[in-house]
Formats: structure tokens, sequence, C-alpha cells
């Protein structure tokens, strides 16, 4: 009787190795398949920074043209907008020497 519970144990030690063995291969299947989805979002993800990185480049040269244009339009108003600047300049002081001669006059 005692040898057929060693050879009982036995046979449960096997079977829960066999057991063992099956759940660690069906865990590592499981990490295999995890790690191959993992490999995919990364791919993904990947994809999705260089395609908005592509965009972001667009729009940096974008506004430097923008910036560009801006630039040249400022230099070719600044004649103009230094005239307006000069003429008001001279209407202020006719204006403050008229407004002097009255106040004068009115003494």
């Amino acid at each position: 009787m005692a040898r057929k519970r060693k050879v009982l144990a036995g046979k449960r030690k096997a079977a829960s190795r066999l057991n063992l063995h099956k759940e660690v291969r069906a865990v590592g299947k499981q990490l295999d398949w995890l790690m191959a989805e993992a490999h995919k979002v990364e791919n993904s993800a990947r994809a999705g920074i260089v395609r908005e990185l592509q965009v972001l480049k667009r729009k940096q040269a974008a506004a430097n043209q923008a910036l560009a244009k801006l630039g040249r339009q400022s230099a070719a108003a600044s004649a103009p907008l230094v005239a307006g600047m000069q003429k008001a300049w001279h209407d202020m002081g006719f204006a403050v020497r008229q407004a002097s001669r009255r106040f004068r006059q009115t003494d």
C-alpha cells in the first residue's frame, strides 16, 4: 500500500510538472503575442510621429515664407511711412505754432 502511494505521488508530481510546463508554454505564447502587438503599436506610433513632423515642417516653411514676405513688404513700405511721419510732424509743428500765435493774441 505504501508503494502504491509512492507511485501515485510520483505520477501526481509528473502530472503537475507537465501542467506547469504547459502553463509556462502558454504564458510564453501570450508574451510573444503581446510583444508582437507592442511592435505593431510602436511602428504605428513612429509612422504617426513622422507624419506629424512632416506637417509641422510644412507649417514652419509657410511661416518662414510669410515672415519673409512681411519683411519685404515692410521694407518697401518704409519710405511712404517715413514720408507720412515727416508730414505729420510738420503738420503738428504748424498746428502748435498757430495755437501759440492765437494764445499770444488773446493776452
